[in-house]
Formats: C-alpha cells, sequence, structure tokens
C-alpha cells in the first residue's frame, strides 16, 4: 500500500508540473527501496524501507492530501538589549591531537554506506532549502545563549545556536521533544529515538562507527542539549529577532546550507534518495517553500528602507500573496490526483502495477526534465537580468561617490592597502608553518623508522624519542589552537566591514533622498519665484535648519551605535579572558591538589614504615628482656639444688 501511495504521489508532482513547478533535483529515480546496516557488529540496525516515517510517521498522510498551514512569526524588533549574544558550548573533539580536525584516513569512511544511510542529511538539507534564507520565527532565552527557531506550519522545527567558528543546528520532527538530526561545523549525527544512527564529516560522507569513538560522544552531549533547548523553549517567553543582527549573520547559515549543496552533489546516495523522495517534499511544501521565499524578500525590502515603519508581519502578508495562493491551489490539485490515482489503482491487480510501474516513472522523469531545463532557463535569464541590474546600480553609485566621497575613499584605500599587507604577512606566516609541519612529519616519519630498527637494541632510547615526539604533538597542537583564533577573529573583522559596509549604504541613501529633495524644491521656487520670493527664502531658510537638525541626529545615533557595539565587543573579549583565567586557575588548583594529596600519602606511609619499625624493635627488646629474666631464674634455681 505505501509503495502505491508513492506512485499516486509521483504521478500528481509530474502533472502539476506542467502548471509550472520546477523539481530542485536530478532525474530519474530508483524503485528498489535498498536495505543497509551501518553499525555491523557494533549496533545492529538494518535501515527500514519505510523511509521518512522512520523520522515522521505521519509524513505520508497527514499534508500530502492538504496544503499545511502557514507558519507563525514574531514580530523582529529594531533596536537590540543591552544583554550579551553569547556562545553555546562547543564541544572539543581532540584537544590534545589538531590532527583531528583534518581530514580522516580512508579507512574511517562506511565502504557502501547504501541510499537510506542518507536519510536524515537529505530530509534536514531540504528543511533547511524550504527555509532558505527566511528570518527566524523567533528565539529565546537558554542559559547565556539566543537560539534561533524556525518552524514549518506542520510543525517540523530547526534551531541554531552560535558557537565558535559557525552555527550548532538542532532538526525536529513534528511534536518530538528531540532533535532526529544535529550538524556542526565539522560532523553530523542522525539519531532514531534515543539511539545514534549515522554519523556524517562535513563533506556528508559516512563515517564508519566503530573508528570514530569521540564523535559519538558528541553525538550524546548534542543529544542531551537539544531535548534541554525543547524544554527550556516551552517555558521561556519567545520574542521577535533583531533585524540587523539577523541582516549581519544571516550569510553564514547561507553557507552552510550551500555546503550541503556542494556536498550533495558528490554523493550519489544522497541524490537518489533525493530523487525518490521529491514528490513527497514537493507535495507537502511547496506552499512553505513560496511563503518563505516572500518573507525573505520582505526583510530584504524593509533592509533596504533602513528599517523604517512597523516590523513586517510576513505570513499574514504571505496569505494575500498571488504565488503562495497558486502554490496552494497547485498543492490542493496534487492531492485530488493523488486520491483519484490511488482510488484507480485499488482497483488494478498487483501485476498490472508491477507492469507499468516503470513505464509511469519514464513519464515522471520526462515531465521533470522538461519543466526543469525550463525553470532552469528562466532562472538563467531572471539572474541575468538581476546582474545587469546590479551592475548599472553599482556604476552608478561609483559616479556618486567618486564626486561626494573622494577623501573617505582614499582612507578606505589606505586601510585596505594596510589591511592586504597584514593579510599578506599572516599568508606568508601560515605558509611557513605549513612547510614547518611537513618537515616536522617528514623527521617524524624518519625517527619512527629508525625507533623500530633499534627497538630491540635500546629501550631506554626508545622512551626519550616516543617522549619527544608527545612534546612536538604539544607543541604542534598549541600552534593549531591559536590559528584557530587567528581565524575567528579575521571572521570578526569581516563582520565589522560589512557593517560598516551597510552603514555607508545607508548614509548614501539618505544623502540621495535628501539630495532628490532639494531639487523637488528648487524646481517649485522657479516656478514661483515671481510671485513668492520673500516666502521662499523663509521656507528654504526652515528647510536647511530641519535637513540641519534630522542629519545632527542621525548622527549622534550612529556615534552611540558604534559606542555600543564597541562596548559589548569589550564586554565579550572581558568575559572570555575572565573565563580563560577562571579555567587556568582551577587546573593549577587541582594541579596543587593532587601535589600535595600524593605528599601526603608519601608521609602516610613513611610514617606507616617508622612506627613498624619502632614497634618491631621495642618487641625484640621486650624479647630479649623475657629471655635474661628467665635464664636468671633458672641458674637460681640449680643453684639452689645445688646447695641442698
Amino acid at each position: 500500500m505505501r509503495t502505491a501511495i508513492r506512485s499516486a504521489l509521483k504521478i500528481g508532482t509530474a502533472l502539476s508540473l506542467a502548471f509550472g513547478v520546477a523539481a530542485c533535483d536530478e532525474d530519474a529515480a530508483k524503485l528498489d527501496t535498498e536495505q543497509f546496516s551501518l553499525f555491523d557488529g557494533v549496533d545492529s540496525m538494518a535501515w527500514p524501507d519505510d523511509g521518512l516515517a522512520a523520522v515522521d510517521p505521519g509524513f505520508y498522510s497527514e499534508y500530502v492530501t492538504e496544503p499545511a498551514p502557514l507558519p507563525v512569526s514574531y514580530p523582529m524588533r529594531t533596536s537590540v538589549p543591552a544583554a550579551s549574544y553569547g556562545y553555546a558550548p562547543a564541544y572539543d573533539y581532540a584537544p590534545e591531537a589538531p590532527s583531528y580536525y583534518e581530514p580522516l584516513p580512508e579507512s574511517y569512511y562506511a565502504s557502501d554506506p547504501g541510499t537510506d544511510a542518507y536519510m536524515f542529511i537529505a530530509l534536514a538539507a531540504a528543511l533547511g532549502g524550504i527555509l532558505g534564507d527566511s528570518p527566524p520565527d523567533y528565539y529565546f532565552d537558554h542559559g547565556g545563549t539566543q537560539p534561533w527557531v524556525w518552524t514549518t506550519g506542520d510543525r517540523y522545527a530547526r534551531y541554531a545556536e552560535p558557537i565558535h567558528g559557525g552555527y550548532r543546528y538542532y532538526y525536529y520532527a513534528p511534536d518530538q521533544y528531540r532533535p532526529f538530526f544535529v550538524s556542526d561545523p565539522y560532523y553530523s549525527y542522525g539519531y532514531r529515538g534515543d539511539r545514534l544512527a549515522v554519523i556524517y564529516d562535513r563533506h556528508g560522507r559516512v563515517i564508519d562507527d566503530r573508528r570514530a569513538w569521540r564523535q559519538r560522544h558528541a553525538a550524546r552531549a548534542y543529544y542531551t542539549r537539544g531535548s534541554s533547548l525543547y524544554e527550556t523553549q516551552r517555558r521561556h517567553p519567545r520574542r521577535g529577532v533583531a533585524a540587523d543582527r539577523w541582516a549581519s549573520r544571516r550569510e553564514i547559515i547561507s553557507r552552510d546550507q550551500r555546503r550541503w549543496k556542494r556536498a550533495r552533489a558528490e554523493r550519489s546516495g544522497w541524490r537518489d534518495w533525493d530523487r525518490r523522495n521529491e514528490s513527497l517534499v514537493d507535495a507537502r511544501w511547496s506552499r512553505e517553500r513560496q511563503a518563505r521565499r516572500y518573507a525573505a524578500n520582505r526583510f530584504d525590502t524593509w533592509r533596504d528602507n533602513d528599517y523604517r515603519g512597523s516590523a513586517p508581519r510576513f505570513y499574514k502578508e504571505a496569505r494575500k500573496s498571488p504565488q503562495v495562493q497558486r502554490a496552494a491551489i497547485r498543492q490542493r490539485a496534487e492531492a485530488r490526483i493523488a486520491r483519484a490515482q490511488l482510488r484507480r489503482m485499488g482497483e488494478e491487480r498487483p501485476n498490472d502495477l508491477r507492469r507499468d510501474r516503470s513505464q509511469r516513472y519514464d513519464r515522471i522523469s520526462s515531465a521533470r526534465r522538461d519543466v526543469r531545463q525550463a525553470a532552469e532557463r528562466r532562472e538563467a535569464a531572471r539572474e541575468r537580468r538581476i546582474e545587469r541590474r546590479r551592475d548599472a546600480a553599482f556604476a552608478d553609485r561609483a559616479d556618486r561617490r567618486r564626486s561626494v566621497a573622494r577623501p573617505q575613499r582614499d582612507e578606505r584605500r589606505l586601510a585596505q592597502s594596510r589591511e592586504q599587507r597584514i593579510e599578506r604577512r599572516q599568508s606568508q606566516a601560515r605558509e611557513q608553518r605549513a612547510e614547518r609541519r611537513q618537515v616536522q612529519a617528514r623527521q617524524q616519519r624518519a625517527e619512527r623508522r629508525q625507533a623500530q630498527a633499534r627497538q630491540q637494541r635500546a629501550e631506554r632510547r626508545q622512551a626519550q624519542t616516543r617522549q619527544q615526539r608527545a612534546e612536538r604533538r604539544q607543541a604542534q597542537a598549541r600552534q593549531q589552537r591559536a590559528e584557530r583564533r587567528q581565524a575567528q577573529a579575521r571572521q570578526q573583522r569581516a563582520e565589522r566591514r560589512q557593517a560598516q559596509a551597510r552603514q555607508q549604504r545607508a548614509e548614501r541613501r539618505q544623502a540621495q533622498a535628501r539630495q532628490q529633495r532639494a531639487e523637488r524644491r528648487q524646481a517649485q521656487a522657479r516656478q514661483q519665484r515671481a510671485e513668492r520670493r520673500q516666502v521662499q527664502a523663509r521656507q528654504q531658510r526652515a528647510e536647511r535648519r530641519q535637513v540641519q537638525a534630522r542629519q545632527q541626529r542621525a548622527e549622534r545615533r550612529q556615534v552611540q551605535a558604534r559606542q555600543q557595539r564597541a562596548e559589548r565587543r569589550q564586554a565579550q573579549a572581558r568575559q572570555q579572558r575572565a573565563e580563560r583565567r577562571q579555567a587556568q586557575a582551577r587546573q593549577q588548583r587541582t594541579e596543587r591538589r593532587q601535589v600535595q594529596a600524593r605528599q601526603q600519602r608519601a608521609e602516610r606511609r613513611q610514617a606507616q614504615a617508622r612506627q613498624q619499625r619502632v614497634e618491631r624493635r621495642q618487641q625484640q627488646t621486650r624479647q630479649l628482656r623475657r629471655d635474661v629474666v628467665q635464664r636468671d631464674r633458672n641458674r637460681r634455681d640449680r643453684n639452689r639444688t645445688a646447695m641442698r
């Protein structure tokens, strides 16, 4: 019956594509569901053939025949509270082995993961593609962090919390308090119930669970935190996300989504899974996709207008959008076609279904290819038009910039040249460090060969060689941690440059608006100059005072905003330094306690040994005294006997 439902939905999707719905994935679909056991001998778990029902039992039925409701979001805010935007705790996979963050050896990867091994990451990537660049629906407070939440109309959810190096994402099925998928900048984890099912690296490759014990510890910690996040968001108030903060961080989330897209292009099992389930995803989330696109475009418009006016109610407005309404109509048409196909297939014999299955899939694939090609052509044409408009706008802005802000441009050039020199020095330093690592790696390989040859001759030399290698690894670990900190600093500088660029664009827009208003006033003045010269003079003076007052107020706000951002950064830096000092102090106290404990144990052993020696001497002395007394008694007895 499940196979019949899938076939009906795929046929309905193919017919609806004729109305103009473009499919996003590749053509051709597999008919057979593969069976795969990822952790044979460790945690035996065969992939079932129920597909998405393993994550959400209602995926095949609840919203396939009826459109899901639109999501609900909280209005965004234009001001940011003084509270710090903290980072969530990150799992350090190998604090003493920096090479662990490099690509794993081939032996760490599953040799034949199959298609359904990609179910978790494929579903999470599909949900991320549906959400797109739409703003978060709300955030909540959790232990000094502010996780962002997106919730679909059918109650799927994605949480995103900031960590050093990017974001960590949690994906939840409807009404589930535990995540089915968690992803950080290094690895991703799929869960079936409360058990770990699969591990992926950052490139989408499946890792053999028996070789990845550090990742299993991280998966357990993430699973526990995901449950805690869900419980916290139920109890704590929800608030709208700050608009400027989302504008500055959305590129990081888009970058992670693009990384998944590149990984999908390299994994045939992932692509096969998408092809086999794309009809279900489209039928379930076509209206959600259009609503999220509307929200992203509406936010861009609001941002370009400098967040003037009240915050948009994205999805209340989306209900009136023609694109969203057409998506709902298409989804209902797909549902009617699917129900009719189910009724027809219920009257057919199973042998007829098997005989016609390949023909139906051929028709579906052909329809998808045709519509996909048409959609790709339209998208390419639209991108070319957008690019031409962007180039023209950029040329206009460049002309105005050259005529109005030549001193600022010179200062920016000097700053850019200084930054480029710094970056060149840093790149040279990185190349030198890489060369040193290669030299060290060659030296280490030579030392290991020599140590193996000398192993039977000199055990003491082997111990010394191992100690030296350990010290070099620790030095390399410290060096790579320092490089990661430098990378984070470069990222923060890039964010600051983006914020400055946005501020300059806002100032240019204000200047253009003032210039346009002045031109309109001049045109009116030329028309009425003969009759109202005195009135116009007074009006122009008043307008100049108003313009100056507005400009001064805007400059004061900008100065205050820059001061607040600088204070927040300083507070974050002070907090990080304090945390590092506290961690060092705790470590030193622990080491001192251990040294004191060892000294106390040694002193107790020495005292016990001294006491035992004293007791033995005392026992020997008492025994000698008893022997002397006994000999005296015996001698006196013999004397008495002799006298008698």
